[in-house]
Parts: C-alpha cells; sequence; structure tokens
C-alpha cells in the first residue's frame, strides 16, 4: 500500500504542473487574441500621431509604450565607436513577436564647437535589409564580432575630418 501512495504523490505532482503549464499557455494566448499584431500596429501609427499632437503627452506616451512591448520582443544594438573621436556607428535589430526582424545602421556625429566654427549634429539611420545576409544575428556573439570587424576599418577610414 505504501508503495502506491508514492507513485500517486508522483503523477498527482506532475499533473499539477501539466496544469501550471497549461494554464500560462492560456493567458499568454489570451493576451495575444486580446490585442492582435496587426491591430497593435495601427495603434502605433495613430498614437504617434496623437503623441505628437497631445495635450497630455505622458499618457499618450505610455499607450505608446505599452503597444510597443507587446510588438517588440527584444532590440539588440551594437555600438562601434570611432578611434579617436566622439562619433559613433551602431547596429540596432529588432526583434518582433511573431518572429519578424529589421535591421538598422545608426551614424551620429556630435555638434562641434572650434576656433575655426561650429559643426552642427549629424545623423541618420539607414535599413541594412540588403546589405546584410538574411541569417544574421547580433544575438549571436559571433554574428556580432564578424559585423564589428566588417564595419570598423570603413568606420575609421571614412569622414577623418569630422574628428
Amino acid at each position: 500500500m505504501k508503495g502506491d501512495v508514492a507513485a500517486l504523490a508522483r503523477v498527482l505532482r506532475s499533473l499539477e504542473e501539466q496544469k501550471r503549464d497549461v494554464a500560462a499557455q492560456l493567458a499568454e494566448a489570451r493576451v495575444k487574441a486580446a490585442h492582435p499584431l496587426a491591430d497593435s500596429w495601427g495603434e502605433v501609427q495613430s498614437l504617434a500621431v496623437a503623441l505628437a499632437n497631445a495635450p497630455d503627452p505622458e499618457d499618450a506616451r505610455l499607450r505608446l509604450r505599452s503597444v510597443l512591448r507587446r510588438l517588440i520582443s527584444e532590440i539588440r544594438l551594437l555600438v562601434i565607436p570611432k578611434p579617436k573621436g566622439h562619433t559613433r556607428l551602431a547596429v540596432a535589430q529588432i526583434y518582433f513577436a511573431g518572429d519578424g526582424v529589421r535591421s538598422y545602421i545608426i551614424y551620429h556625429h556630435p555638434a562641434h564647437h572650434s576656433f575655426a566654427g561650429h559643426t552642427p549634429a549629424q545623423q541618420w539611420v539607414k535599413s541594412l535589409k540588403e546589405l546584410i545576409p538574411k541569417d544574421f544575428d547580433l544575438r549571436k556573439p559571433a554574428d556580432a564580432l564578424r559585423l564589428e570587424a566588417l564595419l570598423l576599418p570603413i568606420f575609421a577610414q571614412s569622414n577623418r575630418r569630422a574628428d
């Protein structure tokens, strides 16, 4: 009789664990069903417009942040400083819920004041869709190192007068 109770306790623990897992999956499915991704994209666009014209920008900013949290699962950033200067180059990969990925390259050169005059800050952002392989992933350290090794020499040689 003693052995039967121990076996039943193990089965009961296993069933309880399965019940917790199914409850967590159900809760996640309910959240996704309540806020489909397509609806969230439309909401982002309308909230961005609302933020620009909002009498209460803090409220619009909080709603926008909530929608972006549902859409974006992760962002990885590789920052490449220019040797001997303040200019920065960065590569950002944005991982969306539903397995979408977008990659961008970001350039920033701060404003500079000198005896020769004032140079205004410069920045730009470009999509890397056509420039990097589809399997490139900043979450993999080897991919990040490969990209840094590729971009650093180009970046170090470019725009030498800027710094």
